[in-house]
């Protein structure tokens, strides 16, 4: 009898440790799966924070800590590195709660960003810009280029002081915004911001004066308007120095496109009739250079008219495929027309 016992007190024993086994097992591999399934991160009411493209670790640490979402960003850096998200986090619209560094961190992993976008077109005017705004998102975007505050801090001394002219200190490119908020507001803020660390920085503090930098975006906008291809932009912007050096009239076909549209007609194709129109941007009867920029340049234009090729053209001619001849002399120009002329022909 008292054997039966001991081999049943065993027998427990055995059982007891094999459940209290499983049961650790079970907390090491599978709790902090579950709670990391269940728990909330974080505490307290939660912000609506905006992850551009491009942000590192550090950059949204810093953010976070400034919305007073976290009191330690060195720390949140630290967690974002151990989890991995650094440098894998998806631009968007985050909904954070203030909480410890692990807690950020673990609601950035798990968060689902959403996302809104603006964009803005290369090669839009002032006024196709505005028709984008107020038929999208019902805002009046001229009104958000009079308000200097609007723009980035470092381009507010550079503006020119016609609102339709400070277009070109916006940079084209897809900005992510956030719902409930002026979406125009936050798109002039963040392309004014990468326009001035992507191509006010290449120019200098130094030229950064309204005068000189008014003429380069005019330059600018007149290379997005006349081609396409990038191998091409710093041949035509060295052509249009080049004219204004010599005082020619600069006869960009796009300054008359331009100056059409601003009396509500729209050109599919310059006719010799329309270049006879009365406009400060007609580049055929005013020599040098328009009034201001006729579009928002690319940052391909910006570099065109910042470093123009050195060269001696003066002249060139579309061909079909976009590209362009490009002709030192007049004699030359119109040898170039004529030859280009029958190679259309040809092709027919």
């Amino acid at each position: 009898m008292g054997k039966t016992k001991t081999q049943i007190s065993f027998v427990l024993q055995h059982v007891i440790l094999v459940v209290s086994f499983i049961y650790f097992f079970f907390l090491i591999a599978w709790a902090p799966t579950y709670i990391e399934k269940h728990q909330v991160f974080g505490r307290g009411e939660p912000k609506n924070v905006l992850i551009a493209t491009g942000e590192t670790g550090k950059t949204v640490a810093e953010k976070l800590s400034k919305e007073g979402l976290v009191d330690d960003p060195e720390g949140l850096i630290f967690w974002m590195v151990k989890l991995s998200i650094d440098r894998s986090i998806k631009p968007g619209i985050y909904r954070i709660k203030p909480g410890s560094p692990w807690e950020v961190a673990k609601q950035l992993q798990t968060s689902k960003p959403f996302t809104e976008k603006v964009t803005l077109y290369p090669g839009k005017t002032y006024r196709e810009i505005q028709e984008y705004f107020k038929n999208n998102y019902n805002e009046d975007f001229s009104n958000v280029l009079k308000k200097k505050g609007a723009f980035y801090p470092s381009v507010r001394d550079i503006l020119p002081e016609r609102a339709e002219d400070r277009i070109v200190f916006l940079l084209p490119d897809t900005y992510y915004v956030i719902p409930g908020e002026s979406y125009a507001s936050q798109a002039v803020k963040a392309a004014s911001e990468a326009w001035y660390k992507r191509v006010g920085s290449v120019i200098g503090q130094s030229n950064l004066n309204k005068d000189h930098l008014l003429k380069i975006a005019t330059v600018a906008s007149l290379v997005e308007k006349e081609t396409a291809l990038e191998e091409e932009k710093k041949t035509i912007a060295g052509v249009i120095y080049n004219r204004l050096s010599k005082s020619m009239p600069l006869q960009v076909d796009a300054t008359v496109v331009y100056a059409w549209g601003e009396k509500g007609i729209k050109l599919n194709r310059v006719l010799y009739k329309h270049l006879k129109i009365e406009s400060s941007y007609n580049t055929y009867l005013v020599k040098g250079l328009p009034p201001g920029p006729i579009c928002i340049p690319s940052i391909g234009s910006w570099m065109a008219a910042i470093f123009p090729e050195k060269h001696s053209y003066l002249f060139y001619v579309a061909k079909e495929d976009g590209s362009h001849i490009f002709s030192e002399s007049y004699k030359e120009h119109l040898k170039a027309i004529k030859v280009n002329k029958k190679n259309k022909q040809d092709s027919k």
